[in-house]
């Protein structure tokens, strides 16, 4: 952890002090449960999640129901670190910011035409300040605890949230072979290119199209999450 920089140590820190409601100094399944966003969310999908988040934290063989300190930073920075792979994977001009257009492009690649609307209507979950257009501080805190990367519980999640209706015709790219993809190969491999971590986190903001606009007067640093 010493090659945290004060600044995210401390943006860290006060994070999981919101989050430890009962001040134990653990997160628990309950309390992360609280943050999973999505009204349209079950409860028990909450909790799966939650307990997704913890195993991540204390490691694949852990049956632990809780996160401490040290665990809940190494989850914040392995999950921001995919986030930003994802991130510059949409910003095609690295200018920074993901608008309408890089949105369109990158489900264009993924066999999906998503009209403007639609692109908008995406942004505008996310976006703060109203400019149609996020910088990766919104990006992350949207989707910090979306909670998955395999690739079942990713296309079950997005037939299940999706708020918008992109079709069934999301495609693997042509130049997989039809062994590859019967297989399971490509998926592997599209995971490994960030593409499909990509199908996640677009479908995902999708869930959350009717709740409304985050907005910049959000009071603590996990309201916005539970606020819907």
């Amino acid at each position: 952890m010493s090659d945290l920089s004060d600044a995210d140590r401390e943006r860290i820190s006060a994070l999981f002090k919101d989050l430890d409601i009962d001040k134990d100094g653990r997160v628990s399944v309950a309390e992360l449960a609280r943050v999973i966003q999505g009204k349209s969310e079950q409860a028990s999908h909450k909790i799966e999640t939650a307990k997704s988040i913890i195993k991540k934290g204390t490691g694949e063989d852990s049956d632990r129901t809780n996160l401490t300190f040290n665990e809940f930073i190494a989850y914040i920075r392995d999950t921001e670190t995919q986030l930003k792979l994802a991130f510059k994977q949409l910003d095609k001009n690295q200018d920074n910011l993901v608008d309408a257009t890089e949105v369109q492009a990158a489900m264009k690649e993924l066999g999906v035409n998503l009209s403007t609307a639609d692109a908008e209507k995406l942004l505008r979950r996310m976006d703060k300040d109203g400019s149609l257009s996020i910088d990766f501080d919104e990006w992350r805190d949207f989707l910090l605890f979306s909670g998955t990367s395999k690739i079942d519980e990713i296309f079950k999640y997005w037939k299940r949230a999706s708020a918008i209706d992109i079709g069934e015709d999301m495609l693997v790219p042509d130049d997989f072979t039809e062994e590859e993809k019967k297989s399971g190969d490509a998926w592997k491999t599209l995971v490994a290119g960030g593409k499909l971590h990509l199908i996640f986190l677009l479908s995902f903001v999708g869930s959350f199209l009717e709740a409304g606009p985050m907005t910049k007067s959000t009071p603590s640093s996990t309201e916005y999450w539970v606020s819907f």
